[in-house]
């Protein structure tokens, strides 16, 4: 399906299942990662923090789901390390990044490379929006790995503002950071409730990336593709 008005000025891009998908998260690896930057060394055990962790997630999750509050990853590992007298001399940015490239492995979605450079050559203003607890720092390392990050020229998180999609404050942010207008900025998500529906109240042309052809229920988004040759196709038509 497709709803079109002018040609774009920019795009904005969800992170998670739709410029990278997570093909592994190893919390113990990321977490032995941290211990060995402790200080001392810290003679806490490995088993000891994550039964920490656990506990912790068990416990905070009994928040998350009947509230609006919420913790980033460097606020979580402060609950973590410190309830356990664990210190650090690394900064907490510098932890999280660490954490992430231990725990995380990503791949590519078929096709992303060759997309951003497409649009990239069309002189379209990049940047990507993620609800995700670790920042968009943490983000873009992940990114620089899969050797697609320098298209962007930002990478933020729902971590760096304390809000997140479908919210319209994160939207209007990002295009106030490309210093763009609304009506000319496409945003291409997944997730039909934070993505299209976000995208939608916002004043974005929204841009459904469903590769699994789901049915997108009460929620309408502008256009629909299947594929990021799909959506070259789709910029293709307006110009």
């Amino acid at each position: 399906m497709v709803n079109m008005r002018r040609k774009p000025s920019a795009v904005l891009f969800d992170f998670f299942n739709t410029i990278v998908r997570r093909v592994n998260f190893d919390p113990e690896m990321g977490i032995r990662t941290l211990l060995k930057l402790a200080k001392k060394p810290s003679s806490i055990s490995i088993h000891e923090v994550l039964v920490r962790n656990t506990t912790l997630e068990d416990r905070l999750c009994e928040v998350w789901d009947t509230s609006d509050v919420w913790s980033t990853s460097q606020q979580f590992q402060r609950l973590l390390f410190d309830g356990l007298g664990v210190n650090f001399d690394a900064r907490p940015d510098e932890l999280e990044r660490c954490f992430f490239e231990a725990a995380m492995e990503f791949e590519r979605t078929e096709g992303i490379q060759r997309c951003l450079s497409e649009l990239r050559s069309r002189g379209l203003r990049l940047g990507v929006v993620s609800n995700h607890n670790c920042t968009g720092e943490s983000l873009r390392s992940a990114l620089s790995h899969l050797e697609i990050a320098d298209p962007f020229e930002f990478v933020v998180s729902s971590a760096d503002y304390g809000i997140g999609k479908p919210h319209p404050l994160i939207f209007e942010t990002a295009v106030a950071k490309l210093g763009v207008e609304s009506s000319t900025t496409w945003f291409v998500g997944d997730n039909l409730e934070n993505d299209i529906a976000g995208a939608n109240e916002a004043g974005l042309f929204s841009v459904w990336y469903n590769p699994d052809e789901n049915e997108s229920g009460r929620i309408e988004p502008n256009a629909t593709i299947r594929s990021w040759e799909e959506f070259e196709e789709l910029i293709e038509t307006v110009g």
